[in-house]
């Protein structure tokens, strides 16, 4: 991204988790990554070929050393049919939707992507804290030209910061389970560079450049 500067993050994108069917026989992530590692190519996980999960599936498999069969499985409801049907074994969908499927029984969610948990929806427990290293970050970023003032950049980002204390933006983003977290410029550029790092290792490793 050089050729923008980077100012702030905005706000992130609704949490995502990891869900099988209701009679799975794991009940958390940990579990379905271990079986995962003794029975090499058993399982599918839907994705979306070139998008964001297949990114994600890709750095689960790569960090644990699984080896799952990718299916394409663009939309949240084309994976939620296939693996209520049996002919996907775990997906991913958002938390507000997931929470809906197993309160009704109908699936049975593992793990939230995100690193941190959604105040929303504390019964999911993210991956990272179940030992499983899988996560991914989905801002919404502010970028302006390159070459910015970087002290305008400074004042547009010290005045992003009042989203975090603002009852009203906060109570829009709980109806949205999104969240907004305030990190300073420099913060926000170790955060975007580590991102592209293990996006272009990611596109390297699944063979997509």
């Amino acid at each position: 991204m050089s050729e923008f500067t980077n100012i702030g993050i905005a706000q992130s994108y609704p949490p995502q988790v990891y869900a099988v069917a209701p009679d799975a026989p794991w009940d958390n992530m940990k579990e379905f990554v271990d079986d995962a590692k003794k029975n090499p190519g058993k399982y599918t996980i839907g994705i979306s070929l070139g998008g964001t999960t297949h990114y994600i599936a890709g750095l689960l498999m790569q960090n644990e050393g699984i080896d799952l069969k990718m299916v394409e499985a663009s939309s949240e409801v084309d994976k939620v049919a296939a693996i209520q049907g049996g002919h996907l074994t775990i997906g991913n969908l958002g938390v507000a939707s997931a929470a809906q499927y197993e309160e009704a029984g109908k699936m049975k969610v593992l793990c939230l992507i995100d690193q941190e948990p959604s105040k929303q929806f504390p019964q999911f427990v993210p991956a990272m804290d179940q030992g499983v290293d899988v996560t991914w970050l989905a801002p919404l970023v502010l970028w302006g030209p390159k070459g910015m003032d970087p002290a305008v950049v400074e004042k547009i980002n010290t005045a992003m910061k009042n989203m975090s204390t603002d009852p009203k933006v906060q109570e829009q983003l709980d109806k949205m389970a999104s969240s907004f977290k305030y990190y300073t410029v420099d913060q926000v550029n170790e955060i975007i560079n580590g991102e592209i790092t293990k996006i272009e290792k990611l596109v390297e490793s699944l063979g997509l450049n």
